[in-house]
């Protein structure tokens, strides 16, 4: 037989200090409330100053213990699909401004591969032009303005009038504005894809609307933009570190009806969000070896982005700990939603698509390095590597 289990005494205190070790989350947040209304009651006359005092200190230790509880790592023994990770690495600098994260010319190809292995990304510089940059960012502007009265982009007071909930992107799942398609159609974006995407050959049996197996071809997608968090803290964003692929779709695990999609705006699903097709045409693909062939996805940069303003998050060799990982998940039905507080969970989309995110808690944001990159640039990466921002 078993002895039986003492549970910590709720809300037992040494020296009016709160004893919370041993409690969980939740059992400490109980604790923290019943502090919280003890505060708010301090305001009533009969209640002397030391008393509010003493109450208000009780109030911060909890406060204090929560957050730490909160932050407080679980066994890596009780995630298995946590000793699938791979080793944290520290990304190369750009030789010539150690600001900004290693690049590559379009132009220099095998050395691009290379790092793209290696690390299941890449960034090339000079893919858009001055020009160009200026052109896109105008058109993003131009879009806000138009969808809300009373933004200007020259009047930085106005910027609260947008969101931050969608992480910076519009409503919108797909952009057709002219220097967005002129960005997609660009021959730089083109090389650099064909650069890192593996070569199939010839095919005996090729029947696809694609002039060969080989060709480049490019989802439609649209844009993010981020405001100055220094000048007010509300316009951050949360922390999103995700895959746009699901999990067991990709793996062959489960079917892709990727061929049911029809990119309509009546047809669709929900008409808040017209074309999302498009969006669920990137997460219901399957891995090298299926119709589908293998993916990338990418960030055109439109503005030097250094480490300490915020942006793209990768975690360097995830793609090739996938397998491995998808494995130590287990069935699907056991990953459709978050009920703890390091649940990771998959968000099922149309076709046989979805999005898998990771808790705010899961130890593999430790794993994931900043990408700062000049305005420009073309970053790449491995479908199957986590990001965010």
């Amino acid at each position: 037989c078993r002895a039986p289990r003492i549970a910590p005494s709720m809300g037992a205190e040494v020296g009016g200090v709160p004893q919370t070790d041993g409690l969980s989350v939740p059992e400490i947040e109980e604790l923290y409330n019943a502090a919280l209304a003890d505060v708010q009651d301090a305001a009533r006359p009969d209640v002397s100053a030391e008393e509010r005092q003493a109450r208000g200190r009780k109030l911060g230790l909890l406060g204090k213990a929560l957050r730490q509880a909160k932050r407080k790592p679980v066994e890596k023994s009780e995630r298995p699909e946590w000793l699938t990770y791979p080793t944290a690495v520290d990304v190369p600098c750009c030789p010539e401004d150690e600001r900004f994260t290693r690049s590559f010319f379009v132009e220099e190809s095998v050395e691009a591969k290379k790092f793209f292995e290696e690390y299941g990304f890449v960034i090339f510089r000079d893919v858009l032009d001055a020009a160009e940059c200026a052109a896109t960012v105008s058109e993003i502007w131009q879009y806000l303005e138009d969808l809300t009265p009373g933004l200007s982009r020259h009047v930085q007071e106005t910027w609260s009038l947008l969101s931050s909930e969608r992480y910076g992107l519009p409503e919108a799942q797909a952009i057709f504005t002219p220097q967005i398609v002129a960005n997609r159609q660009n021959p730089k974006v083109y090389a650099a894809l064909d650069c890192v995407l593996p070569r199939l050959g010839k095919a005996e049996a090729f029947d696809s609307p694609h002039p060969e197996p080989d060709s480049v071809v490019v989802t439609q997608d649209r844009w993010c933009m981020y405001r100055p968090t220094a000048n007010d803290e509300s316009w951050k964003t949360s922390e999103n570190l995700h895959l746009d692929v699901h999990p067991w779709t990709y793996a062959g695990l489960r079917p892709t009806e990727i061929e049911t999609l029809r990119y309509g705006t009546d047809n669709s699903g929900d008409h808040r969000f017209p074309l999302q097709d498009f969006r669920a045409e990137l997460t219901a693909v399957q891995g090298r070896g299926s119709p589908t062939g293998e993916h990338v996805q990418g960030v055109l940069n439109l503005l030097d982005n250094l480490e300490e303003d915020g942006g793209t998050r990768v975690v360097p060799g995830f793609h090739r700990s996938f397998a491995s990982w998808v494995k130590a998940l287990g069935a699907m039905e056991d990953n459709l939603s978050q009920s703890g507080l390091y649940d990771n969970w998959v968000l099922r989309r149309a076709a046989g698509g979805g999005s898998f995110k990771f808790s705010n808690l899961d130890p593999i944001h430790k794993l994931s390095r900043r990408v700062p990159m000049r305005a420009g640039s073309l970053l790449l990466w491995n479908q199957l590597v986590v990001h965010g921002s």
